[in-house]
């Protein structure tokens, strides 16, 4: 009874992976700056969202548990914390359209080129005398 009940706890909170590919990259293999962070990116991209999907379901799995325990007892402690819950699911999917739209201008910010700039600067300096800077003046003039 007891390992049954803590192996329906443990596929309760800590659901299988349904996808799960890892990248592998040859050692010998050398990644400039620019794949590393787009590497990293889509790992973490890829991370987040499944972690997310995954509190997600177990938010929904606990959520049907509940209702039950609610039919079943009519408390009202039953009652806040299926509210509290359904506060928790919705955050957790405005969390996952969050990470979509991040991701989304990362990938824009990386794809625009960056902007050139093609100002000169021509800056003098001159090294003397008040009286020196006054005759160099009037030699040009």
């Amino acid at each position: 009874m007891f390992m049954e009940t803590s192996t329906a706890v443990k596929e309760l909170f800590f659901p299988q992976q349904e996808t799960s590919q890892e990248l592998m990259v040859s050692g010998s293999l050398e990644l400039s700056q620019e794949d590393c962070f787009e590497q990293n990116l889509e790992e973490d991209f890829k991370t987040s969202r499944e972690t997310i999907h995954s509190v997600i379901k177990t938010t929904e799995k606990t959520l049907e548990n509940l209702i039950e325990v609610m039919k079943a007892t009519d408390s009202p402690r039953a009652f806040e914390v299926g509210n509290q819950l359904l506060s928790t699911l919705s955050s957790v999917s405005k969390d996952l359209l969050e990470i979509h739209e991040r991701y989304r201008k990362l990938k824009e910010k990386k794809d625009v080129p960056a902007v050139q700039n093609n100002t000169q600067n021509n800056i003098t300096v001159f090294s003397g005398t008040t009286k020196e800077l006054l005759q160099m003046i009037k030699e040009t003039v």
